[in-house]
C-alpha cells in the first residue's frame, strides 16, 4: 500500500518531540516518552532509532518513538504503545499514517524485517503478533497519598484501600491474612541498594526459567 501524499513523517529532536506532545496536551505511555531512551540504551540488543512526528496537511497528528531490536537474529522496529495520536483517527486516516510511517522507517533502516506498532483499525498489511498476553480490562488505582511521609503506614494503607471497590478491599485483606505476609513500601530502601532484591529476582528466575537484567539496569 502506497502512502497518502497528504501524510508526512519527519524525524525530530527531543525538544521538538516534547513540544508537540505538550501542545497537544498528551501524556504518552512511558515507552513513548523521552525517559524511555535510558531503558533502550541499557540493552545491547536495542537501539533508539529516534522520535518522529506524523503530520497531515502540515499539522502534527501523532508522535512515535521507535526502537530497533534484534530477536532470534531478526532485526525489527518497535513503536511500543504507539503511535501516540493527538486526536482519534478514523480507519482511513490511521491506514494512511501507518503507511507513511512504515515508508519513512524503511528508509531509516532498510534491514528491518517488519515494524511492530499498535493499531486500532484493520490496517492493510498488518498482522497480529504471534504471541501476546491479553487482559479483559485495565484497573487504574490512585496510590498517591498526600502527606504520606508524616502519616503512619496503617493510615496510608487504609487510604489506598479506600480507593478500591469493596470486593477488591476484601480480596486484598483476605490474601494478606491467609498468606501470613507483611506488606511494606520498600521503594526508598531498594533505591539505595537493590542487590538484595536482585538476588531474590535471580532465585525466582532460576526457578521459573527466565533471565533477569543485570543489577545495573534496575
Amino acid at each position: 500500500m502506497g502512502s497518502d501524499s497528504t501524510w508526512t513523517v519527519s524525524r525530530v529532536d527531543d525538544e521538538a518531540y516534547a513540544a508537540a506532545l505538550a501542545a497537544a496536551d498528551v501524556d504518552p505511555p512511558i515507552e513513548q516518552s523521552l525517559a524511555w531512551h535510558a531503558v533502550v540504551e541499557a540493552d545491547p540488543q536495542r537501539r533508539d532509532l529516534g522520535r518522529y512526528l506524523i503530520s497531515s496537511g502540515g499539522r502534527p497528528r501523532a508522535a512515535a518513538t521507535v526502537t530497533r531490536l534484534v530477536t532470534h537474529r531478526v532485526p525489527f522496529l518497535w513503536v511500543r504503545h504507539g503511535p501516540v495520536w493527538f486526536t482519534t483517527p478514523d480507519a482511513h486516516e490511521e491506514a494512511a499514517a501507518v503507511a507513511a510511517l512504515c515508508e519513512a522507517l524503511h528508509e531509516a533502516d532498510p534491514q528491518a524485517i517488519h515494524v511492530r506498532m499498535d493499531v486500532r483499525a484493520d490496517v492493510p498489511g498488518a498482522q497480529p503478533p504471534t504471541g501476546m498476553i491479553t487482559y479483559d480490562h485495565t484497573v487504574v488505582i490512585d496510590t498517591a497519598v498526600p502527606g504520606a511521609s508524616s502519616r503512619s503506614e496503617e493510615d496510608v494503607t487504609q487510604t489506598v484501600l479506600s480507593r478500591f471497590k469493596s470486593r477488591g478491599r476484601r480480596d486484598v485483606r483476605k490474601a494478606v491474612r491467609e498468606s501470613g505476609l507483611e506488606c511494606a513500601d520498600e521503594t526508598q530502601r531498594a533505591a539505595e541498594d537493590f542487590s538484595e532484591y536482585h538476588a531474590l529476582m535471580s532465585e525466582t528466575a532460576d526457578r521459573d526459567g527466565f533471565v533477569p537484567w543485570p543489577v545495573s539496569f534496575y
